[in-house]
């Protein structure tokens, strides 16, 4: 059965004082795959739990690198998804994007960007994703 794994980070103390905090990803995520149970092409999901990290930037560390990536990484298999609250809560190198989002396409894993709204399985998905990675590298 295919499972809905969240994924969630905070690398300064400046993120979990603006609401941005581990609980409130948490429960962010949470309540989207509580959402995502309901749509008829998700029913059958089961909750695979949280994976986080604090103190870890995406800026100097891969996703796949640091301690909990590695971890979501080992444990998704083909029909998994991993949600994402943001963008930059995952990636802030276009190179570390490009490279776990296609070894994820090849595994048949889907991705959730929840600020985003995009679909990852779509090409515009995809394209947009692409244009975002670099504006999150850039900033």
């Amino acid at each position: 059965m295919p499972k809905v794994y969240g994924y969630i980070r905070v690398s300064t103390e400046e993120q979990v004082a603006s609401g941005m905090g581990l609980p409130a990803q948490e429960r962010r995520a949470r309540a989207y795959y509580d959402y995502l149970v309901t749509l008829p092409e998700y029913s059958s999901f089961e909750w695979g739990g949280i994976l986080e990290e604090s103190g870890v930037s995406a800026y100097t560390v891969p996703l796949l690198q640091r301690p909990a990536g590695r971890e979501l990484n080992a444990k998704l298999e083909a029909g998994d998804h991993v949600v994402f609250l943001r963008l930059d809560r995952a990636f802030r190198s276009v190179k570390d994007f490009l490279n776990t989002y296609e070894l994820w396409e090849l595994r048949s894993v889907n991705v959730h960007f929840l600020d985003l709204g995009v679909d990852m399985s779509t090409a515009n998905g995809r394209l947009t994703l692409h244009i975002l990675a670099s504006v999150a590298q850039w900033e």
